[in-house]
């Protein structure tokens, strides 16, 4: 069960400081914020610490005003999808992207208490009642490896007036055919899910299968029968691919349309 968090970072521009336990205990602290509403410039001014076996780090971080929650480290796929955009890429100075420590997952009610102490801390500047932020799902491991607790989180942040919406960034990959990926996706759509991003990396499956080297022998037609389930169950699925030079741009967005979902290509960063 969480405690609290501990926010303790540098001033940081466009996200919030990553979330630092004390060695293995959960923090209580109280933040001031030193700027304005949308502002991300946080520092703990007081704690009280209570021993705790959950040492919490990086659960969340923040860009845009959008805070992001990650489950997991593992995945399902060689490339994670982090990794996808290329080995140039990097985060914007001052998200707080950490992976998480090592064997360490957040319970469904400490990842949900972790999000809204991140929207709190944004908003902390705010006059009267600050905005309520999206949550997105998506961290340097794949959320479908943990389907349940994944559920349970958006379940939870679901009635939060703190929440305006919550979207998964997935690479769609479902162990169990039609049957398990219509099962998770109303599932999911029942708890409160709103929206969710399926990249897919390529619209050919011998590309896909090559780029992505799933596990378990997952392939395209799984990511895209959850994308299909998903849209099914009544939630807004963008299709997405990191334009490699390699990749057929134009047959992906049509695999996206053809299914009903949006489409975007994402920058490569080499």
């Amino acid at each position: 069960m969480l405690a609290a968090i501990d926010l303790r970072g540098p001033m940081v521009t466009g996200g919030i400081a990553r979330r630092v336990p004390a060695s293995s205990r959960s923090v209580r602290v109280r933040l001031r914020s030193l700027t304005v509403c949308g502002g991300f410039r946080l520092r703990a001014v007081s704690t009280a610490t209570s021993d705790s076996r959950a040492a919490l780090s990086s659960v969340t971080y923040a860009f845009a005003g959008v805070v992001y929650l990650s489950l997991t480290n593992r995945s399902n796929a060689a490339l994670t999808m982090l990794a996808a955009n290329g080995p140039g890429f990097a985060f914007p100075p001052g998200t707080g992207f950490e992976p998480l420590p090592h064997g360490y997952e957040p319970s469904a009610p400490e990842a949900a208490a972790a999000a809204l102490a991140a929207i709190e801390a944004l908003n902390s500047d705010c006059e009267n009642v600050g905005p309520p932020r999206e949550i997105v799902y998506a961290g340097l491991g794949e959320p479908l490896v943990r389907l349940e607790a994944l559920r349970d989180v958006v379940q939870r942040l679901a009635t939060s007036h703190q929440v305006s919406a919550q979207r998964l960034n997935t690479n769609g990959l479902l162990e169990g055919g039609a049957v398990v990926a219509e099962q998770a996706a109303q599932m999911l759509a029942a708890a409160g899910l709103n929206s969710a991003c399926v990249q897919i990396q390529s619209g050919d499956a011998r590309q896909h299968s090559e780029l992505m080297a799933p596990h378990s022998g997952l392939g395209l037609a799984d990511a895209v029968e959850f994308a299909t389930q998903l849209l099914r169950a009544g939630v807004a699925v963008e299709c997405s691919v990191v334009a490699r030079p390699e990749v057929n741009l134009e047959l992906a967005e049509t695999l996206a349309l053809d299914i009903g979902a949006t489409f975007k290509a994402r920058p490569y960063f080499p």
